[in-house]
């Protein structure tokens, strides 16, 4: 994995938010992107934290990356102010990410 920061979209709040952008006839490019930017990484300890502490992973730098893939790695991230000029406000990524990690989890029983 990478410890990159990127942007991050938790499909279901990007489903409501693109509801209520449909409701108010809203058109043009909204970054439907959690606020806040994580890494794969951050996610696996979070993975390990909450449901297994017996995962493993490696990080790799970005030039490890490119030697075994075809294609660059593009990281960005996305501003959401257009959003929340919107009325929008979305749970920040790394309070998303755990939601649903745990949500998760809960699955697995």
């Amino acid at each position: 994995l990478i410890d990159i920061q990127n942007s991050v979209t938790i499909i279901s709040d990007m489903l409501d938010s693109l509801n209520i952008l449909i409701q108010k006839r809203k058109t043009g490019v909204y970054n439907l992107v959690n606020p806040g930017t994580i890494s794969a990484a951050e996610i696996m300890r979070m993975y390990m934290q909450l449901i297994d502490s017996s995962h493993s992973f490696e990080i790799l730098s970005l030039e490890e990356l490119d030697n075994i893939t075809k294609g660059k790695r593009s990281n960005c991230v996305l501003n959401t102010d257009k959003l929340k000029s919107e009325g929008i406000i979305l749970p920040e990524i790394h309070n998303a990410v755990r939601a649903c990690l745990l949500k998760y989890k809960e699955n697995l029983k």
